[in-house]
């Protein structure tokens, strides 16, 4: 272990460190809140759950920059019941209520759900094919050595299909969520729109009105000017909101095209779940 690990564990972001094998979220976390270290021995001694050995990993993962492909059961076990609790807490949760936020908020909370639902899939895409293709390899060595497969595939296949319908059931959720929540605050900034354009409406009116007048007082002038300054925030609010609401749809655009991309994806494990429902049990004989 040299500098480059003491400096990795002092300074590595939470996603490179949950990168490493053996640091999941939770250790990541806990290395995170005792910052700063004096020395990888001051780590090992400090962070519960971290060990001289936990370090050698993180060398040896530096020194390779990949992170192993394979799983361990553990880790299996745990990926085959990430994507009930991710389904269940997203069912759990209800769409939040509108607020008077404002459009940077809007954008901002939009943005983090976006992070955060982009995260979860590509987990759990990344899973699935972890999973399929570990399924795959095994299928492939035991036809090598010539062994009766049919129990296992049909456990596999069993195992693959309810992965894909807890995912396909997790995705449903948390879409639907997304454009719960994306439709209220299209509504919001509608309903704010409409606002604006009523009052630029009625500021639009006084300036007319004032401008019909010949002679008035200095202090009709001045709110003449001040009414006419409203009118220019106000127009400028409603080009903000109307600029909002074009991200908003280009965001729900977008979020077709994911939503498409990951239909074809599920069309196509499917596809490869048929072929290997049809192939004849004894045919690795």
């Amino acid at each position: 272990m040299d500098e480059k690990t003491f400096e990795f564990v002092n300074q590595a972001a939470r996603e490179d460190l949950i990168a490493v094998p053996g640091i999941g979220e939770a250790l990541a976390d806990r290395i995170i809140a005792a910052r700063p270290f004096a020395s990888l021995n001051d780590c090992a001694e400090r962070v519960r759950g971290v060990s001289l050995a936990t370090l050698e990993k993180v060398a040896q993962y530096l020194e390779s920059n990949v992170v192993a492909d394979t799983p361990s059961s553990d880790e299996a076990a745990v990926m085959d019941e990430e994507p009930v609790s991710a389904a269940a807490a997203a069912a759990d949760e209800a769409p939040s209520a509108p607020t008077d936020d404002t459009p940077d908020e809007w954008k901002q909370r939009f943005d983090a759900m976006k992070a955060q639902f982009e995260t979860q899939l590509e987990s759990q895409s990344r899973q699935a094919r972890e999973r399929f293709d570990q399924l795959a390899d095994e299928l492939q060595r035991k036809s090598k050595r010539q062994v009766t497969m049919g129990a296992l595939i049909w456990s596999n296949l069993i195992t693959l299909a309810l992965a894909l319908v807890l995912m396909a059931a997790f995705w449903g959720v948390a879409n639907a969520r997304l454009q719960r929540d994306m439709s209220a605050s299209l509504d919001v900034a509608a309903q704010r729109m409409e606002t604006l354009q009523t009052d630029l409406t009625t500021l639009q009116s006084r300036v007319d009105a004032l401008e019909g007048i010949g002679a008035r007082t200095a202090a009709l002038e001045a709110a003449q000017q001040d009414l006419q300054d409203s009118f220019t925030q106000v127009q400028a609010d409603v080009q903000a909101v109307q600029s909002d609401v074009a991200t908003v749809q280009a965001a729900l655009d977008e979020q077709a095209q994911k939503t498409q991309r990951f239909d074809d994806f599920l069309q196509g494990l499917q596809g490869l779940l048929n072929q290997l429902l049809t192939q004849p049990l004894g045919g690795a004989q």
